[in-house]
């Protein structure tokens, strides 16, 4: 079974980069076949590839917000690796917690040519057509989505890794900009503006360390309330850092 690996970022700019880096086999056993070699698994140019970004929301659970993602395929595979591969980017609308899914779904073509051997045995067959996703059930094929695939638990024809990561760019740029207000040479300390904003530093230093401390502990779901609060209309950074939106992601 093919174990996809990746690398994911967030600069300061809020955007998000992912860049596949599974590898070939033998130097990756779980990797996919070069193209030059046999092997157990599929190489590149027999399937798709498709990022899934789901925000995980309080209490609503994950929502996907990149609904639009075409799947993509490498038709002429290169034997480096590293050659098939550029480090694809998204802008990230607010801070909180992602889970961010690769998959690997093979493809219509494969299906047809394997679907009368063993090869699918014990499996949950899915593969797409480049357009669309396809579930079979009962040697019968139809139209799926992304999040039913990603909420099936048995073992599939589909490769998938999740990361989750967090993010507080957003959050970061509103307790600069009140620092900056701070260091201002025309504000004056004793004012009532200068102790507003230095209250809504201190608080919002407070958030973001205690973020830190709940990564620790592995208290994500808290992370998230804890994020969405400050986020809200009427926050701090909608007053801080005013777009016309409300929140940190103003």
């Amino acid at each position: 079974m093919t174990n996809i690996k990746f690398n994911v970022t967030i600069d300061n700019s809020c955007i998000l980069s992912i860049l596949d880096v599974t590898g070939y086999q033998p130097d990756n056993l779980t990797g996919f076949i070069s193209p030059s070699l046999t092997g157990a698994g599929y190489k590149l140019n027999e399937g798709y590839f498709q990022n899934i970004i789901q925000y995980n929301k309080h209490r609503y659970g994950p929502v996907i917000v990149n609904t639009t993602e075409p799947y993509t395929n490498v038709d002429s595979p290169d034997i480096v690796y590293a050659n098939n591969f550029t480090t694809q980017k998204y802008n990230l609308a607010q801070d909180g917690v992602y889970t961010i899914n690769r998959v690997f779904v093979i493809s219509k073509e494969i299906y047809d040519r394997d679907k009368t051997t063993d090869r699918f045995n014990g499996l949950v067959i899915y593969y797409s057509d480049g357009v669309d996703l396809y579930k079979v059930t009962n040697n019968v094929a139809a139209k799926t989505t992304i999040d039913l695939l990603l909420k099936d638990t048995y073992p599939s024809t589909a490769s998938i890794t999740a990361v989750k990561i967090i993010s507080t760019c957003f959050m970061n740029a509103c307790y600069f900009k009140l620092m900056s207000l701070l260091l201002d040479s025309n504000t004056v300390c004793d004012t009532d503006d200068y102790t507003s904003i230095r209250k809504e530093r201190d608080l919002l230093f407070m958030v973001l360390e205690c973020i830190k401390y709940l990564k620790e502990q592995g208290s994500i779901q808290e992370i998230e309330k804890l994020i969405e609060g400050i986020d809200a209309c009427g926050g701090i950074c909608s007053r801080v850092l005013p777009h016309g939106n409300c929140g940190c992601n103003g």
